[in-house]
């Protein structure tokens, strides 16, 4: 198919492109299909960082399995990025590896024609590039916007990968505090957005929108004048302020989350290790929700809908009220001070 036919064909290659770029660096794991497809494994313990990518409209099941299969058997969480929802012959495939949850996330793209956005005067916000000696600092940052384990961005703290072609790393920060991150990947005329995270404490200031403006601006002057990302739900009115539109959406299939057995009560901290497990939503206090917060998806596992007392538009509803029930993923476990956390930014998640 030709790019006439599918102008969202290079968008979706120069993301994977920029999956490969990374893992190349972190783990020399990656492969490329005659097809397009993209193996890239960054080596870190998150699904997304280690996939299978196809950048076709219609893809093929032989093609990602093949991919897969170089890399078998698999040590790390993975997944498979597909345009749209998948045929059934990649579901099947998926699902004979396990993986059968699927997360959709919307393709936006700030199109030349509306030339270069002003520059955000948010407070007295910096954003810079980040070199080779503060990769560190940029990595707990974005581990600490995502509210993660450090863990799980090690392998991100990598002097090397400041030196990948077209890959910039940012750090904002308020009279020399961290309060968020960024990457752009430019390919050609494209400036691929990525890391959009803002500290939970430094959170509804506009930091996050004032990042991606500035590094779409930043593409811009580079001459990669037209800028995508990958949207959470809730960052994409934020993109679209700035004249992101939605034109498609990604895919991503998943190992579903994990049934872990004898999960504590929502009564007090939860411990780490419960992070990726259904827990029971039922017989927990309202007044818990000062104290006490776990982040969960969108998606009610038992029932319709939702559940009374939750919002599904934010990611850190409070906790619902005695007898509502449900089963939730914990996505992050911890205790507040005082009050809920602040929201989670984040385009595409960590990483391209």
């Amino acid at each position: 198919m030709n790019l006439t036919s599918d102008p969202l064909r290079r968008v979706v290659s120069a993301y994977a492109a920029a999956a490969a770029d990374l893992a190349t660096v972190t783990s020399g794991r990656t492969r490329r299909s005659p097809g397009g497809s993209v193996l890239a494994i960054s080596g870190a313990p998150v699904a997304r960082l280690n996939a299978v990518i196809s950048p076709s409209p219609e893809p093929s099941a032989e093609e990602i399995g093949s991919l897969a299969a170089a890399e078998g058997p698999w040590e790390l969480p993975w997944s498979i990025h597909v345009r749209g929802m998948p045929g059934p012959s990649v579901a099947e495939w998926a699902a004979g590896h396990g993986l059968t949850h699927y997360a959709r996330e919307p393709l936006m793209i700030r199109p030349a024609e509306l030339g270069m956005p002003e520059k955000p005067v948010v407070d007295s916000l910096r954003v810079r590039a980040v070199s080779g000696d503060e990769i560190g600092l940029y990595t707990a940052t974005i581990a600490a916007g995502f509210q993660a384990s450090s863990d799980a961005f090690r392998l991100l703290a990598n002097p090397a990968l400041t030196k990948i072609d077209g890959v910039t790393f940012y750090l904002a920060d308020v009279d020399g505090i961290p309060v968020g991150t960024g990457m752009a990947a430019i390919s050609g005329d494209l400036t691929g957005i990525y890391n959009i995270t803002t500290l939970p404490g430094h959170r509804r200031r506009g930091y996050g929108r004032a990042l991606t403006i500035e590094l779409t601006r930043a593409g811009f002057a580079a001459g990669a004048r037209t800028a995508y990302l990958y949207a959470s739900t809730m960052g994409e009115p934020i993109y679209a302020s700035i004249g992101f539109r939605v034109e498609e959406y990604l895919t991503l299939i998943v190992a579903p989350p994990r049934r872990c057995q004898g999960v504590p009560p929502l009564r007090h901290r939860l411990p780490p290790e419960t992070a990726g497990c259904l827990v029971d939503g039922a017989g927990h206090s309202r007044a818990a929700a000062p104290r006490l917060w776990a982040r969960c998806t969108h998606e009610v596992r038992a029932g319709r809908g939702h559940l009374p007392g939750w919002r599904p538009a934010r990611l850190h509803p409070r906790l619902p009220g005695r007898g509502h029930g449900g089963q939730h993923r914990v996505a992050q476990v911890g205790a507040g001070h005082g009050g809920r956390p602040g929201r989670p930014g984040g385009a595409g998640g960590p990483g391209p």
